[in-house]
């Protein structure tokens, strides 16, 4: 993909879009601030959280660490963190 995202089926998309949201949630965190937080635009985030389109490498890199989790339960539910 030209934009770098990773390649993920729509499915496995939305289930990570409904996990990023309650990560999100769950730190009491608004859209616009944890976009701010990690340099990524708003409507990146937004697009991550209803399934849209998965992020790329270094995206899920960042939002590893700012939620404290592993790449594995972003994506796919695995071992929490």
């Amino acid at each position: 993909m030209s934009n770098g995202s990773l390649v993920c089926p729509p499915e496995i998309r939305a289930e990570m879009g409904a996990r990023l949201r309650r990560l999100r949630k769950g730190s009491c965190m608004t859209i616009t601030m944890v976009g701010a937080a990690l340099g990524l635009q708003r409507q990146a985030i937004a697009a991550y959280e209803r399934g849209e389109t998965a992020p790329s490498a270094e995206a899920l890199r960042r939002l590893t660490r700012y939620y404290r989790t592993t790449a594995d339960y972003i994506l796919f539910g695995g071992a929490a963190r």
